[in-house]
This record gives structure tokens, C-alpha cells and sequence, in this order.
């Protein structure tokens, strides 16, 4: 019951907060709403008072063109007249307005509109002047002009007159006289005008700084309301939540009260459905048979029994025509492991089972023609109220005992079984080495004639070098040789003469017996690894094919980072390594026609390895067979210009017997100013420890 009246109080609360609220937030709207009203007044007012500061200045300009064409009229007394009485119109107007400003009141104008129809337009402006209001400074300045100008204007009839009596009498000095004196009324009066106008001016800026202002007070007002509206709006809203809080909070501390005996009992009631749901899914998802007895009766057991037992759908069934799984139980052989009766002195089988718990207990069941083994397990619980339980466990073990039975008659057989694997695999193995000597024969023979096709292909290309290193001294020979005879048979060879021709052949018939001993290095078959100098290498192979390069105007750019890269093995087949790569840089060049022929040539050392990059500027190789560049017999070029095993054997040669790394890849890079796009072999050979 408190707790019933304090939450009415604090609803009652609640309902005041949000009534004071919104009074006061209404109350706020209408003090701004007349605040913004007198200010929206005031600026109307002001706009008023700048609208007939407008007029005003129109007709100041209209009265100043009626008097410099009153001014500059002729002596017709009509048309003086007429001037007169728009002027005395326009001074009307301007003193009904300088009333309106000085007294307040309503102002009529007519606009011209030289619109078909519709001439002109009644513009009607109300202007109210406040009792504290001081009278316009502009107002005081601006009657005694119109005065003043009453004064001009007689000024300037009489002089018109005067001018008019010259000429009526025929006098020529009159006549000057008056004109002169015009002159110099017409230059005074502008002067006049100005000085009217710029008060006029004022009146005009004066009423729209004062319209400026009006305009942000009314701004500021306007912010100042939404602000304290806004924030009246956040404070009720605040207190309604926070009271609104309170009193949810008073309401569910009671609705927690009165439900929470309501939970106790449930949750109870729900512990003991859950456990034996807990229970029943355990015994469930044993794949074993799980029975629990009193020792007297069944009292529950796992869907695994009825899945063995499929005449069966629950328990109750089985109830109806059993009062024990033992029912099921037949003897297996002799063994006495397995358990048949129900009474064993007094226990049960089960008691039996559990109190002798060293033995290994087994059962026998048949089903469906089959015999299957179960090995018992059985666990013994007790209760609060001293009641006892048995669960009863029985393992499925068919397989093991099968296969133990399975291993028996194999072990009674395996002396006859291993003698027959045994001469199985004596004939298996001498059939297998006679296989294993002639697929190594096979390939012995076939890496034999793969190496005698690469040097004949080799001996191809240096049959083309040989030739081309030794046109030049034998074209020399035979020059030295003929000139030589020529000379002789004339008779004026002489000693030095003879000699020197000898020399210059002694010396083209050495560099031939060079070129014959660098090919015949090339061709040495180096049996046994021996520690070389790989540059010394790369070097002789530049050589001997450095006049193909020159007679194809290919050049040659070299980046050895050290002068000696020693390695184990032998230098003829690297040489022979080398001589395939720039032999296959040559043919893409010549073939592409490139312009500009060029090879690089880098050499350096990467931890214990040297590694050699061979790039040309050859375009490349497509990317759908540079994986196969180093298969046997493959080859882009024609058949009679290649045998596609070069590549092969320099891999071969790499990989195998210097224990290297050959690869290739198109690269597109400038060296020095020199641009390369083309393939790059790269060979990777350990550096020699010793």
C-alpha cells in the first residue's frame, strides 16, 4: 500500500512538472511574440519613413529640372506661368510629406506605370511618429530650403521680367545687364540643390542604419527565444525522464517482488527437468548399451539398446515380455568369461558383475544370425536416502573379437603365407634389378647421344667462328704475300722490306695457331673438377666468337665486379654453357633485325654464390614458351638451323655438375644510360671454399 501511494504522489509530480512547463513555455511565446510584434512595427515605421525619403528626393530632383527650365525659358507668360504652378505643386507635395515625418500620418502618391490599361497606381505609406521621438534633424534643415527657394524663384521671375522690359524698350545695356546678372544667378543655384539633396540623403541613410539595427535586435530576440524555449523544452524534458526513471524504478522493484517467489518455485521445477533431461541425453548419446537397475527391475536405458534391440520401441515394451537383458545372454565356447546366470550366489549377475570387478565379465548376444560381444562395466550410485543404484555398461567389442579370432587362424597359416611372400619378392626383386639396369642403360645411352648432338652442334658453330676469326689474317697473308712478290719481280724490294713482310706473316700465322688452340680448349673434355676462374672462362668464350659479334655489329657491355670468381668443375663445359647463351642472343638479335645490337654482361657475388646475368635487348621471349626453353629438343629456329638441346645440356651442365642454378626471364631495365627489354639468363654457381 506505501509503496502504491508513493507512486501516486510521484506521478502526481510528474503531471505538475509537465503542466508548469508548458505554461511557462507559452508563456515565454507570448512576451516575444509582442517584443518581435513592437519591433516589426518599429520596422515598417522605419520602412515608411525611407519611402518617403524616396519620394521626397523625387520630387527635390523634379523640382530642381521645373527650375532650370523655368530658368531658361523665353518671355511667353503662359508657359512661366504653367512652370510656376507645377513648382508651386511640387513644394505642396514635399511640405505634406515633411508634415507626415514631422506629425505622422498617411501619405498618397501616384505612380506612373506606362502600362496598357493601367496608367498609374495609388501607393499609400502610413508613417507614426513615437511621443519620445525627436523630430528628424533632416526635417528642421529642409523647411527653410523650401523658403529659400520661394525666395530664388521670385529672384528669378524678376529677373525675367527685367530682361522682358530691355527688350520691350529697346535697351541694350539693360538687355546685357539682366543677362549677366542671370548668368551668375544660374551659377549660384546648383550649389542650392546639392546642399537640399544631401539632406535629403541623410534622412534616407539615417532610416535604413536604424532598419539595419532593428533587423538584428529582431535576429538576436529571435535566437535568445528559440535558445531559452529549447532549453525550457530540455529542462521539462529532463525532469519528466528523471522522474519518470524514478517512478519505473519504483514499479519494477515491486513487479521484481511479487514475481520473484513466482521464480523460486519455477526454478526449482525446471533444475529437476533439466537434470533429468541432462540425464536422459548422457545415457542417449553413448553409442554403448547403458542400463540402469535397483537390482530388482529395470529402471531406465539408452535409445542404443533399442537400436539393437529393434523389435523394441521403449521400455515398456520390453517390460511387457522381459524383466531382464539377461534373457538374451548364450554361452561362447568354453570361455568362462562370460556371464549366463541370473543368481551367482545370491547377487544378481549385475551385483555379481560389481563386486568381482578384477574379473573381465563379457556377454554373448545373437542377433539376426550374428553373435555379438559386449564387455561389461558396471558402476554402483548412492542416494541421500540411502538408495542404491547400478548402471550397467555393456562395450561393444564384435570387431575385436572377431579380429582377434580372424588373427588366430592367420597366425596358425603365416609360416606357409611368409614362405610364399618371401619367393614372391626374391622373383619380384630379380626381375625388378634386371628392369633397374636396362632403364639405366636406356638412359645412359640416351644422355650420351643428347651430349654428342650438343657438340656437334657446338661444332657447328665454332666451325662458323673458326671461319670468321680467320678471314681477316689469311686475307692479310695473301696481301703481305702478293705485294711481297710483286716487289720482288720489279726488283725493288728490300731487305728491311722482305723482312717485314715476313714479320706481319709470322704474326697472322701465330694468331691462326692461337685461334686453333683456343677451340681446341674449347673441345678438351675435362673429366675431373678442378678449381677455375670463372671470368677466365667468359672471357675465351667472348673471344672466339667476337668476330660473329663484330660482323654482325653487335657490342658487348661487361660489369665484373672482381677480377677473379674462382668455382669447381670443368671450364670447357661452362665455356660450352656460355657459347650456347650468346649463340641464342646472336640469332634473336640478327633475326629481329634490332637496330641497335647489345649484350650485357654482369658478374657479382651474393653471399657463396656467383651469380652471372646475360641480358639482351632482343624483345624477349613469348610468355607462352618460356618454361619450355630448357626441354630437350625444343626449339623456335627451323630444323635446319637447330636441334633445341643446348639449352638442355647448359642446364644439365649448371645443375648437375657444377651444382649451379640456370633460369631466364624477360626484364625490361636501363643500365648506364643504356636501355635493355629482352631475356635474361641468370646462372647461380657456389664459389669454390678451398
Amino acid at each position: 500500500m506505501t509503496i502504491s501511494n508513493n507512486t501516486h504522489k510521484q506521478l502526481v509530480v510528474l503531471l505538475l512538472i509537465f503542466v508548469v512547463g508548458v505554461l511557462s513555455i507559452v508563456g515565454v511565446n507570448y512576451i516575444f511574440s509582442n517584443l518581435l510584434d513592437d519591433l516589426e512595427k518599429q520596422t515598417v515605421n522605419y520602412k515608411a519613413k525611407i519611402a518617403i525619403g524616396e519620394f521626397l528626393s523625387e520630387d527635390i530632383q523634379q523640382l530642381r529640372s521645373l527650375f532650370f527650365e523655368l530658368a531658361t525659358t523665353s518671355s511667353n507668360k503662359r508657359m512661366i506661368k504653367a512652370l510656376d504652378d507645377e513648382i508651386n505643386k511640387r513644394v505642396k507635395s514635399i511640405e505634406e510629406m515633411l508634415d507626415v515625418l514631422e506629425n505622422g500620418g498617411t501619405l498618397k502618391r501616384v505612380m506612373r506605370l506606362n502600362i496598357v490599361n493601367q496608367h498609374s497606381i495609388e501607393r499609400e505609406v502610413v508613417y507614426v511618429r513615437g511621443n519620445d521621438e525627436q523630430i528628424v534633424l533632416e526635417v528642421i534643415d529642409i523647411k527653410p530650403k523650401i523658403q529659400e527657394f520661394f525666395n530664388l524663384k521670385q529672384k528669378l521671375i524678376e529677373l525675367i521680367d527685367k530682361r522682358q522690359d530691355a527688350i520691350i524698350n529697346d535697351n541694350l545695356q539693360d538687355f546685357l545687364n539682366s543677362v549677366r546678372e542671370l548668368q551668375l544667378f544660374h551659377r549660384s543655384i546648383p550649389a542650392f540643390f546639392i546642399r537640399f539633396a544631401e539632406n535629403n540623403s541623410r534622412l534616407l541613410y539615417e532610416g535604413e542604419l536604424k532598419l539595419i539595427k532593428l533587423q538584428e535586435e529582431i535576429d538576436s530576440k529571435k535566437e535568445s527565444y528559440v535558445l531559452i524555449e529549447a532549453f525550457l523544452v530540455v529542462l521539462i524534458l529532463a525532469l519528466v525522464m528523471g522522474l519518470g526513471y524514478i517512478i519505473s524504478r519504483s514499479i519494477s522493484r515491486t513487479n521484481k517482488e511479487l514475481i520473484s517467489l513466482n521464480n523460486k518455485l519455477n526454478s526449482n521445477l525446471e533444475e529437476l527437468e533439466n537434470q533429468k533431461l541432462f540425464i536422459r541425453r548422457i545415457l542417449d548419446a553413448q553409442s554403448n548399451i547403458v542400463l540402469v537397475t535397483n537390482g530388482i527391475k529395470i529402471l531406465d536405458v539408452n535409445l542404443a539398446m533399442f537400436n539393437f534391440l529393434n523389435e523394441f520401441k521403449n521400455l515398456e515394451e520390453f517390460l511387457k515380455e522381459h524383466e531382464c537383458i539377461c534373457d538374451y545372454f548364450i554361452p561362447f565356447g568354453n570361455d568362462l568369461r562370460y556371464i549366463l546366470k541370473k543368481d551367482y550366489n545370491g547377487d544378481n549377475w549385475a551385483e555379481y558383475v560389481y563386486h568381482n570387478p578384477e574379473l573381465d565379465h563379457r556377454v554373448a548376444i545373437k542377433k539376426d544370425g550374428r553373435i555379438y560381444h559386449f564387455k561389461l562395466n558396471i558402476d554402483r550410485q548412492t542416494f541421500a536416502n540411502d538408495e542404491c543404484i547400478l548402471v550397467v555398461v555393456l562395450n561393444d567389442i564384435t570387431i575385436e573379437v572377431e579380429t582377434q579370432k580372424s588373427l588366430q587362424i592367420l597366425n596358425e597359416n603365416l609360416e606357409n603365407i611368409v614362405k610364399e611372400k618371401t619367393k614372391e619378392l626374391q622373383d619380384l626383386n630379380e626381375n625388378l634389378k634386371q628392369k633397374v639396369i636396362i632403364e639405366v642403360e636406356k638412359n645412359r645411352k640416351k644422355d650420351q647421344q643428347m651430349i654428342q648432338q650438343s657438340r656437334y652442334a657446338a661444332l657447328g658453330e665454332m666451325i662458323g667462328n673458326i671461319a670468321h676469326q680467320w678471314r681477316q689474317p689469311l686475307s692479310a697473308i695473301s696481301t703481305t704475300s702478293s705485294g711481297m712478290k710483286l716487289q720482288l719481280e720489279l726488283g725493288i724490294a728490300g731487305n728491311q722490306d722482305i723482312q717485314k713482310a715476313f714479320d706481319d706473316i709470322m704474326y697472322y700465322v701465330n694468331f691462326l695457331t692461337q685461334t686453333i688452340e683456343d677451340f681446341r680448349g674449347f673441345f678438351r673434355r675435362d673429366e675431373n673438377k678442378e678449381p677455375f676462374n670463372l671470368i677466365e672462362s667468359l672471357n675465351g668464350t667472348l673471344k672466339i666468337v667476337s668476330a660473329t659479334y663484330k660482323d654482325n655489329n653487335i657490342r658487348v657491355i661487361t660489369d665484373f665486379k672482381a677480377d677473379n670468381f674462382t668455382i669447381l668443375g670443368s671450364q670447357s663445359e661452362l665455356s660450352q654453357v656460355f657459347l650456347n647463351i650468346l649463340n641464342n642472343a646472336k640469332d634473336v638479335l640478327v633475326d629481329k633485325g634490332v637496330e641497335d645490337k647489345k649484350i650485357y654482361i654482369n658478374i657479382d657475388r651474393v653471399e657463396n654464390d656467383v651469380i652471372v646475368y646475360i641480358q639482351d635487348n632482343g624483345g624477349g621471349i613469348p610468355g607462352e614458351i618460356i618454361e619450355k626453353v630448357f626441354d630437350p629438343y625444343f626449339t623456335t629456329k627451323h630444323k635446319s638451323q637447330g636441334t633445341g638441346i643446348g639449352l638442355y645440356m647448359s642446364k644439365e651442365i649448371v645443375e648437375k655438375k657444377l651444382n649451379g642454378f640456370l633460369s631466364v626471364k624477360n626484364r625490361d631495365v636501363t643500365i648506364d644510360n643504356e636501355h635493355f627489354e629482352g631475356a635474361c639468363f641468370v646462372i647461380s654457381i657456389p664459389l669454390n671454399k678451398e
